[in-house]
Order: C-alpha cells, then sequence, then structure tokens
C-alpha cells in the first residue's frame, strides 16, 4: 500500500510537470480543469460524485470491513493495489492523461485500506508510523483538512466530518486538485 501511495503521488507530480513544462500551463484554474477532464473521462475508475465525502462513502460502501477489502483486492483490478500501479505505471509511460484519475483511486483505496486497518491491533503501529502519517500528509492537501479527518477518522471519534453542515460536505473533488495543485 504505501508503494502504491508513493507510486500515485508521484504520477500526479509528473502529470502536473508535463502540463507545466510541454502544455505550458501556469494557471492552477487551468491545470485543475484539466485534471477533473481526465477524471470525466474516465468514468470506470472513480464513482461520479462531485464532493469527496461522497466519493469516501461510496467506496466505504463497496468494502465495509477488511474481509470484503482483501476480496475485492483480489477480485477487482480497480481495488487491487498491483493491478492499480500496473495501470499508472502504463498511463505514465504513454503519458496518457488517464494518469490523473487511477492515481487519484489508488489514493483513496489507500486511505480506505489505512482506515479499515486502523481498528487491528497488529497493523496499528505500522499504521501510525508509516502510512497513516503519509496519508495525514497527503491528505492535508484537502482544504481545511477536513477531508483527512473524514478518511481517516479514529474508530473513537466516528462522528468527524459526518455531520450535517459540515463543511467537508461541500468540498468538491476538483477544490481537492486546486489546492494539490496551488501546493506543488
Amino acid at each position: 500500500m504505501r508503494q502504491m501511495q508513493r507510486l500515485a503521488m508521484e504520477a500526479l507530480l509528473s502529470w502536473f510537470e508535463v502540463r507545466l513544462s510541454a502544455e505550458q500551463d501556469r494557471d492552477t484554474t487551468k491545470i485543475t480543469a484539466a485534471a477533473m477532464t481526465a477524471i470525466k473521462s474516465e468514468s470506470a475508475a472513480l464513482p461520479s460524485q462531485n464532493d469527496v465525502a461522497s466519493l469516501c462513502a461510496v467506496l466505504a460502501s463497496e468494502c465495509a470491513d477488511a474481509d470484503a477489502f482483501l476480496h475485492i483486492a483480489e477480485t477487482s483490478p480497480l481495488w487491487s493495489p498491483f493491478e492499480l500501479m500496473g495501470t499508472i505505471q502504463q498511463k505514465l509511460w504513454a503519458q496518457d492523461a488517464a494518469v490523473v484519475p487511477y492515481a487519484v483511486r489508488a489514493l483513496f483505496v489507500c486511505a480506505r485500506f489505512a482506515s479499515l486497518m486502523q481498528g487491528t491491533q497488529v497493523i496499528r503501529p505500522e499504521l501510525m508510523q508509516g502510512m497513516h502519517s503519509a496519508f495525514g500528509s497527503l491528505l492535508s492537501y484537502f482544504p481545511n483538512n477536513s477531508a483527512a479527518l473524514f478518511l481517516i477518522t479514529p474508530r473513537d471519534r466516528p462522528e468527524i466530518g459526518r455531520r450535517a453542515g459540515h463543511p467537508l460536505q461541500q468540498f468538491t473533488l476538483a477544490d481537492s486538485l486546486a489546492r494539490l495543485f496551488r501546493s506543488g
């Protein structure tokens, strides 16, 4: 999972660098629009949800627990870390903009895995030292860090990000990508 998270971040950075150099894009609004166009053109990669909370909910419904996650990771190329990494590498080598939705999907899969493993006593120390802090850094790009709180919610505080009117409910994927690109 950590390798997939690293590859996905590097793929997004590579795509962003190509936009800067080859496409001569200097406006984050234009770059974000290109990322959203890439995401919409590969509808199989991500469910068509406009906000981060809804996307997380859809993905969580596909694998409610660790056993379901393991099963779906074995049977679906959209959940398999190995398949996702292969797709990301293939899209990178081809300089295909479709790398964006697959890299974003991989990050959400990593976050779902980290969330599911957080309650596992054997895994929890590793998450806290490695993957959890890596996802915390990654998800800090989301506005007000609220997505990080939602995606990796401590089991003892499940209400974070879920109450009605919480700002997370209003964050769009485009807003989050724009913030990521502005930070780069």
